[in-house]
């Protein structure tokens, strides 16, 4: 059995299968928008149709871009939350502090929450993650906003943070996301079926995609009700407890199991 993880691997890893008739698992980690106007993408999908057995996504989105797959299922993302509550909370100073963890690349908006941040005096801002586009960013948010680049304590930042800000475009299933619902840290979201996927109005606080102005409103809501940014994070804590690794491990054997007696049957039937 074969299992592909990266659309450069799927392809090769794809024609490998149609010429070996090895049965193939493909996980899918985005969703279609992500691949609009790439020919991989294109290439990879049809290879699939032909000869993929089973499309593992790990969010909504994902299996929606795959429904015309006869076994297209979805497994969610496993969140670390014993590992997440071992870690003590990192001392991050006295104001307010947001922290945004990822690559900061342009679906990101980065930018729109370093934006919607300037006229907030008393906010600390941390961008965790490096990348080509954190020197245009660091131009931008001028000495106000802090750039760690790769952060091995990330867990720990974002456990000591105030607000954790996820404002991107599109997603497939994020994983800062629920692993800051495992810290117990309140979320600012934009409004996009990814993040809506894992949370509700009950456990994180949704911005308009883009929208500098409302997302600004959002974040001094959240800062300004403690006690109602605390109940929201407690319920996204407890949406994420199941998210287990043993529970996608299951989930994955499944899927083996499935489909490697599938190969002994055929190969039985041509003998």
């Amino acid at each position: 059995m074969l299992q592909t993880w990266y659309i450069e691997s799927d392809i090769v890893g794809g024609v490998a299968a149609v010429l070996t008739g090895t049965p193939w698992v493909l996980r899918e980690p985005n969703t279609g928008v992500f691949y609009h106007g790439r020919s991989k993408g294109w290439l990879r999908k049809a290879i699939a149709r032909l000869a993929a057995k089973t499309i593992v996504a790990n969010s909504p989105g994902g299996t929606r871009y795959w429904s015309s797959h006869p076994d297209a299922r979805m497994i969610s993302n496993a969140v670390p939350v014993d590992d997440i509550d071992a870690v003590a909370s990192a001392s991050l100073g006295a104001p307010p502090v947001i922290v945004y963890a990822g690559r900061p690349e342009g679906i990101k908006n980065v930018d729109v929450l370093i934006a919607a941040t300037s006229q907030m005096d008393d906010v600390q801002v941390i961008i965790c993650g490096g990348g080509p586009r954190c020197a245009d960013l660091q131009r931008l948010a001028g000495d106000r906003v802090r750039f760690t680049g790769f952060a091995r304590d990330v867990w720990s930042i974002i456990k000591g943070a105030d607000l954790f800000a996820s404002l991107s475009d599109f997603e497939g299933s994020p994983n800062t996301v629920p692993e800051a619902f495992a810290a117990r840290t309140p979320a600012v979201l934009s409004d996009i079926d990814a993040h809506r996927a894992l949370a509700d109005e009950q456990s994180a606080f949704f911005a308009p995609l883009r929208d500098v102005a409302a997302t600004a409103a959002v974040i001094r809501r959240a800062l300004a009700d403690r006690s109602e940014a605390a109940l929201r994070a407690g319920n996204a804590r407890r949406r994420v407890e199941s998210m287990t690794v043993e529970m996608m491990a299951d989930a994955y054997e499944r899927v083996y199991r499935e489909a490697i007696p599938l190969r002994r049957h055929d190969e039985h039937e041509q003998h």
